[in-house]
């Protein structure tokens, strides 16, 4: 590639870090140069027989050069050439040296030239490039050596990626090792020749120009003032495609296309029989699609047609049937007319050809058979597939009622029930029916297909059923058998209904209620059970009395009861739990009453809660009440104490406490006190 067309080849796009370099340190080489690495390599192979460089160098830094040569002569003509060379002065720690070879190679230098410098110690280089006319770039005594060696670029990514261009983007080395001065980028298509862009500071480049649906190998590299860096991991991608796009439509039809690629001829595939298609092409690239060309018309030629549709049987007799059908869907050609197949069970298939009719009878059928039939039509080209098959059975009459009806394994909610087949079945048999009906019921009915033995199940307890069976054909069910009589086995009822009380006392409740609205066999008696709240569980059991007196409750408590109902299996569900709470009556005394603090005017009483409440406390009523005089009566609530206060002095009080409730107040408590 030429240096103007290597520098049209890339777009950078401006880096924000460029700013920020030093553009008097870059290397003179820059990238509207253009190498000759095949030439330069072919150079290269011929130096090998030069045997007297240098011969004062030590013997190891001549097996350097030795190994340097055989790396020029393997890589001759390669991308990677210019790379060896640095590669070599790295070994040697010669980096004046290796400025002055890029210098001299972009300058065109002959191969003597070249290695004159390449191979001399680094206190002759200046005077090595001194008489060829080259200036060097000055070295800073702290710049880095080549040891430390400057990192690939980093992140290295293709995007936007076009049939003729691609857009690269990497990001700066790890480790810069000095100044930035640019980056070398190399692309090379498969089994092309290799392209170098170089460029300053940025780190985004479109490379144009490029070879349409080719893979290129690009690889990138960053340069300091002491050299090139490593190469990133090199990125293969593919530009795209050009090419074609073939559009064709049937008649009335939907438009298919296909890509070409760039094939200028293409087998369109998969089409319809016997249709005229409208085709065209159009060609592609980049920019988009250009117009289509002037479209041909062509017609597919004929093939069998698809399978005749909606096959279908009516008028079936016992020796007769006639069949129906619609033509294909894709007749493929000129119709040719029909041919319909039927085949008995275990029988010859027998064929009617007919000409474009959709109607057939097929007589002199065997009654009571079961027929296969299908139809498939025919163009010049032969016949097509067939319908999908269809089966008939020529008439049967209803089967005789099946025989010897009986039932077994008889439980609460289940009976099976078994029979033999009918003596005259009058067709093929398709299963059975029975019935069952519970005494004053609604008849109920299951199917037992082929079966000879069904469980009824879901009946009612202690119910009495009258059962039948009948068995079908395809013309229908027969008729009945004889039904026989069977009562399913007792069961534990269901919870007595609505429960009540009344009658509430202190001490008793009266509880009614309605029974089992299932009873589920004879009722033996009902169980009550009450507790109170906090308390254990006591229960009245009777025989088949709906209403229980509940006695010796406690006063003023909340009781929870329920009733359940018994038949000779055992206890049903309990009733809706019901809540009564027994009527308050007057407490107990107060307990240990006492006085404390006695003087001339006053007296502190002191008492305890009655054991018993029987109710809500409301209070307590304190009277006292001196020898012979009229008592004194004071309510208290809230308090087990009471000062009592404006006495006579030496003078004997009889004191009394009671408690409070809604159903009044308890016996008094007596205390005697005389005041000094």
């Amino acid at each position: 590639m030429s240096g103007e067309a290597e520098e049209n080849a890339i777009q950078p796009v401006q880096d924000p870090l460029d700013s920020q370099c030093d553009d008097e340190h870059l290397l003179k080489v820059s990238a509207t140069v253009s190498f000759n690495w095949k030439l330069i390599g072919r150079r290269l192979v011929g130096i090998k027989t030069v045997q007297d460089i240098d011969r004062k160098e030590e013997q190891c830094e001549q097996e350097k050069r030795d190994e340097m040569f055989e790396k020029w002569i393997e890589m001759k003509g390669s991308k990677a050439t210019y790379r060896v060379l640095i590669d070599v002065f790295e070994e040697v720690k010669n980096p004046l040296a290796a400025h002055a070879v890029r210098e001299i190679v972009s300058r065109n230098a002959t191969s003597g030239d070249l290695l004159s410098v390449a191979l001399s110690p680094a206190q002759d280089v200046k005077t090595q490039v001194d008489a060829l006319g080259v200036i060097l770039p000055s070295v800073s005594p702290n710049a880095k050596t080549p040891d430390d060696k400057l990192g690939p670029p980093l992140n290295f990514k293709a995007q936007n990626v076009t049939s003729t261009s691609v857009i690269i983007t990497w990001e700066p080395p790890q480790n810069p090792n000095g100044g930035s001065l640019g980056y070398e980028v190399s692309y090379t298509p498969k089994g092309g020749s290799t392209s170098v862009a170089k460029l300053k500071n940025y780190t985004t480049c479109k490379l144009i120009d490029l070879n349409p649906f080719t893979s290129y190998y690009i690889c990138i590299r960053a340069k300091t003032a002491v050299g090139f860096g490593e190469e990133s991991v090199p990125l293969t991608i593919s530009t795209l495609e050009d090419g074609y796009e073939v559009s064709y439509t049937p008649d009335g039809g939907p438009l298919s296309s296909v890509d070409a690629k760039k094939n200028t001829t293409w087998k369109l595939t998969d089409m319809k029989p016997y249709t005229a298609y409208s085709i065209s092409a159009k060609a592609k690239t980049v920019a988009g699609f250009g117009e289509e060309s002037i479209p041909v018309i062509v017609t597919t030629l004929e093939s069998v047609p698809s399978p005749p549709l909606n096959l279908k049987v009516q008028n079936v007799t016992s020796t007769s049937v006639t069949v129906t059908w619609e033509p294909p869907q894709n007749p493929n050609g000129g119709s040719l007319g029909y041919e319909v197949s039927y085949t008995p069970k275990e029988g010859s298939t027998s064929v009617t050809k007919l000409k474009n009719y959709t109607t057939c009878k097929l007589i002199d059928l065997k009654p009571f058979t079961a027929y296969y039939i299908c139809v498939r039509a025919k163009t010049a080209v032969g016949f097509g597939e067939g319908s999908v098959s269809l089966t008939v059975s020529t008439k049967e009459n209803a089967p005789s009622p099946p025989l010897n009806l009986r039932t077994q394994d008889v439980t609460s909610t289940s009976v099976t029930v078994n029979w033999d087949p009918p003596q005259n079945p009058n067709g093929k048999l398709q299963g059975y029916e029975v019935s069952y009906t519970p005494c004053g019921g609604c008849l109920s009915s299951v199917y037992a297909r082929n079966n000879t033995t069904c469980e009824l199940t879901n009946l009612k307890p202690y119910m009495a059923y009258s059962i039948s069976v009948k068995a079908k054909t395809i013309a229908g069910f027969g008729e009945e058998s004889i039904p026989v009589i069977v009562t399913t086995l007792e069961s534990v009822p269901s919870p007595p209904l609505i429960l009540k009380v009344q009658n509430v006392t202190s001490t008793s409740v009266t509880v009614t209620w309605n029974p089992p609205q299932n009873r589920n066999g004879i009722l033996q008696g009902y169980e009550v059970s009450y507790t109170p709240k906090g308390g254990s569980t006591s229960f009245a059991k009777l025989k088949n009395d709906a209403t229980c007196k509940l006695i010796d409750l406690k006063p003023f408590t909340v009781y929870y009861i329920c009733v359940r109902a018994r038949t000779v299996v055992g206890f049903g569900d309990r009733s809706v739990l019901l809540t009564v709470s027994t009527s308050e009556i007057a407490p107990s005394p107060p307990l240990n009453l006492k006085t404390k603090n006695v003087t001339s005017t006053t007296v502190t009483v002191i008492w305890d809660p009655p054991q018993n409440l029987n109710g809500q406390l409301q209070g307590y009523e304190i009277s006292y009440t001196p020898n012979g005089e009229r008592p004194t009566v004071v309510d208290v609530q809230n308090t087990t104490t009471w000062k009592l206060t404006d006495l006579k002095p030496y003078t004997s009080y009889s004191i009394s406490v009671r408690a409070k409730t809604g159903a009044g107040l308890a016996k008094k408590v007596f205390q005697s006190r005389s005041l000094p």
